[in-house]
């Protein structure tokens, strides 16, 4: 794994990433829950129908996932799968509606962030000298960053089955300890999200906690599609 710093696949996102952080050793490897929507993936069942109160129970929920590479400090890189043109409005057009293709983002973050996401898993046993170029290289090699979300009426689905793709390359590369990708998934078949708090007029905001809610039916994990890996079971 040779990475230097440069990508011409337009498929992997590089400009948000420091170079500071291209090859300072990973020290953790966090799997994190994002609690708003990101792009037009969405695994829960059709959005575009929405149903009248009191007469239908709401669609299962279901989180976005990243991974949050850490370096022993306030400072961490993200690796996210989006769609090309992130962020965006996908109701707005049609145009990010139409294309199935994925983008692979790499970008420095600091901590906290400002992100609407918390952490729910952490694995410290990382291969010593691994740095983010080693886990650009190994995305590349296997190819991806060449995955297709599929369609689901007004959202795209797959990105929880390419975290848990990533996860089963990192731990065959032998840069996670056994069992990470197994520890991952449970995390990913499960749903987090914060807890609500009446404001001002009586409004109910998202409040700072969060944990896994188990009083609400998690969705599915949906499929995507890799240039040579098919179908995973579940």
């Amino acid at each position: 794994m040779a990475f230097q710093g440069r990508c011409h696949d337009p498929r992997i996102n590089l400009d948000g990433l420091s170079k500071a952080h291209l090859h300072l050793p990973i020290t953790d490897i966090n799997l994190c829950a994002h609690f708003e929507a990101r792009g037009v993936c969405d695994e829960r069942t059709d959005l575009s129908f929405r149903p009248k109160r009191g007469n239908h129970d709401e669609p299962p929920r279901a989180n976005h996932f990243s991974f949050w590479l850490g370096f022993g400090a306030n400072e961490t890189v993200v690796l996210d799968v989006t769609q090309p043109g992130y962020p965006f409005n996908p109701y707005a057009s049609d145009d990010y509606l139409n294309t199935n293709t994925c983008l692979v983002r790499f970008f420095s973050e600091k901590i906290p962030s400002a992100l609407d996401m918390g952490c729910v898993y952490r694995e410290q046993n990382v291969r010593q000298g691994i740095t983010v170029a080693h886990i650009i290289e190994l995305i590349k090699e296997n190819e991806r960053q060449g995955f297709l979300f599929l369609s689901n009426q007004k959202q795209k689905v797959g990105c929880r089955h390419w975290v848990h793709t990533i996860a089963k390359d990192l731990e065959r590369a032998g840069i996670t300890s056994r069992g990470y990708a197994d520890a991952v998934l449970k995390h990913l078949q499960t749903y987090y999200g914060r807890y609500q708090v009446q404001g001002r007029g009586g409004r109910w905001l998202s409040g700072a906690t969060w944990a896994p809610r188990s009083e609400f039916r998690c969705a599915e994990m949906q499929m995507g599609l890799f240039p040579s890996v098919r179908r995973y079971k579940y």
